[in-house]
């Protein structure tokens, strides 16, 4: 990210990808949570939440955790 000198400019425009990254959070802890609730109704609890986490919950976690942290890590090796 290049500062552009205005401040609310770069201020909004370091919020944007943390924010997009909430928003798809609740979205998907909502999907989550109604995915449960049906699950609880037709087959009970413990094994509801067996269910619930599959091989693509895996992908999707490690790829934000790649993201987020590993980004960073390769970034300070290079110096940047």
């Amino acid at each position: 990210m290049k500062p552009s000198g205005v401040r609310w400019i770069d201020a909004f425009n370091g919020f944007v990808r943390p924010f997009l990254t909430l928003c798809f959070f609740g979205l998907y802890a909502a999907v989550k949570v109604g995915q449960y609730f049906i699950l609880v109704t037709e087959a009970g609890a413990a094994s509801s939440i067996t269910s619930l986490w599959n091989q693509e919950d895996w992908a999707i976690w490690a790829a934000i955790v790649t993201f987020w942290f590993g980004n960073r890590t390769f970034n300070k090796e290079r110096g940047r």
